[in-house]
């Protein structure tokens, strides 16, 4: 038996019968696996979609060099020393000596304060890509998904439509026989 698929749902008929193997007019079998539901789609499709990582990762970094400028504007210690043995003759005595250094900007004309602000732009800007990023990828699943659910329930009233006729033909053929 030929059947002709339209040609507006050859790309959710293929679908459908990648993620449905067997005949497509057949019916499904009771044992068969769990429906893939939507949220178990969009849970697989985040963690294959090889965008996600690298929106993260820019977003990590981003936030890093943000903090680092944050970090900036706070003023530094140091610690330095030095200690000497008394063994030269020149030296009396041994010597030692420590100091703790305070660094702290105090004016460069507002450029930490503005690389501080361009280290947060810049990480809201990557917070932003990634969830656009993450919204385009649920997008596609939800579109396909719906795709899909809209190539079963078309297949599932041609199926109905087949049996309505397999039942009138065994009544014809009823008829014809008697």
């Amino acid at each position: 038996m030929r059947y002709r698929i339209p040609r507006r749902l050859v790309g959710p008929a293929l679908l459908l019968a990648i993620a449905c193997p067997g005949p497509l007019l057949a019916q499904p079998a009771a044992d068969s696996a769990a429906p893939l539901t939507l949220e178990k789609a969009l849970t697989e499709a985040r963690q294959a979609n090889a965008q996600l990582p690298v929106s993260k990762l820019e977003l990590q970094g981003a936030r890093a060099r943000a903090e680092q400028a944050r970090g900036n504007l706070y003023p530094t210690l140091s610690v330095d020393g030095d200690l000497h043995g008394g063994a030269p003759s020149a030296y009396a005595s041994g010597d030692a000596f420590a100091r703790v250094l305070a660094r702290a900007p105090l004016y460069q004309g507002g450029e930490l304060r503005a690389a501080r602000d361009a280290s947060d732009a810049e990480a809201q800007a990557f917070q932003a890509g990634y969830r656009v990023a993450v919204r385009d990828v649920d997008y596609a699943v939800r579109t396909m998904y719906a795709r899909v659910l809209r190539a079963q329930d078309g297949l599932a009233f041609e199926r109905r439509g087949i049996e309505r006729l397999r039942a009138y033909l065994s009544v014809i053929q009823g008829r014809q026989a008697s």
